[in-house]
């Protein structure tokens, strides 16, 4: 169970000097404020690790958001990203702007 918080440097760490065995269920609670495109979380740090976890049970997010767990094996975080149709939907509108701008 680890609690995260965009005020300041006070979410949950675990530090791991030796080998981080990842298993059973992990659970993240957002304590804070509401969760921000490009929030990033610090969990883990160690040594050597194996293993992954059985569930991952992040918090919920404002529509248009997703997290990315990607680097949670490989670097202990996980961020909030917007959700990939959201950008590429704001994708198309900038080119239709930029094609209606070069057209005026």
């Amino acid at each position: 169970m680890f609690e995260i918080d965009t005020a300041g440097d006070i979410s949950d760490l675990a530090i791991v000097s030796g080998l981080l065995t990842f298993g059973g269920t992990l659970n993240v609670n957002n304590v804070g404020a509401t969760l921000l495109d490009g929030d990033t979380f610090n969990l883990f740090d160690w040594g050597t690790t194996s293993g992954t976890f059985d569930a991952v049970n992040l918090p919920g997010l404002d529509s248009g958001l997703t997290w990315d767990d990607s680097e949670l094996y490989t670097s202990g975080t996980i961020t909030v990203v917007p959700e990939p149709r959201a950008a590429l939907v704001g994708g198309f509108g900038l080119l239709a702007f930029l094609r209606r701008h070069r057209s005026a």
